[in-house]
């Protein structure tokens, strides 16, 4: 189970935080951009797409509908099944979910994140928190910080 958000700046149903801790079970995929394929289309590879799905419902349920629109910091923690992963790119790809995480243009609601430029994200960082063969994953840690 995934802790409930802790604390007290940004408000979305009564629930109030100012960190928000999510884990993410599962070999982490390295952030992939999309490739051309034999028609000349885009396409995003599949494992990539099926990480990225499951890391957005996983952050919108954690999130519980909120968007962040203060300054903030996310650090990545990532426990790699292989050390041979790309870490800056597990990273790109957790940042992207944040921002889609939620998302729906029809209805005008943002993602958790409401952008990951430098308005909002003034830190990003990753880091290796172990080889863990049997229980990779990957955990984010998002605070807002001083305005």
């Amino acid at each position: 189970a995934l802790p409930p958000p802790q604390g007290g700046r940004f408000r979305r149903n009564k629930i109030l935080m100012n960190r928000l801790l999510i884990n993410i079970p599962g070999k982490p995929v390295s952030w992939k951009a999309p490739k051309r394929g034999r028609g000349k289309s885009m396409f995003t590879p599949a494992d990539y797409r099926a990480w990225r799905d499951a890391a957005d419902l996983i952050i919108q349920i954690a999130a519980r509908g909120a968007t962040i629109k203060t300054p903030c910091r996310l650090l990545v923690t990532i426990y790699a099944d292989n050390l041979a992963a790309d870490g800056t790119n597990i990273k790109k790809g957790v940042e992207d979910s944040l921002v889609r995480a939620g998302r729906d243009k029809k209805r005008g609601r943002q993602g958790v994140l409401f952008d990951d430029s430098l308005k909002y994200l003034h830190e990003s960082t990753f880091r290796l928190g172990g080889e863990d063969k049997k229980n990779p994953r990957v955990i984010i840690l998002l605070e807002t910080i001083g305005e």
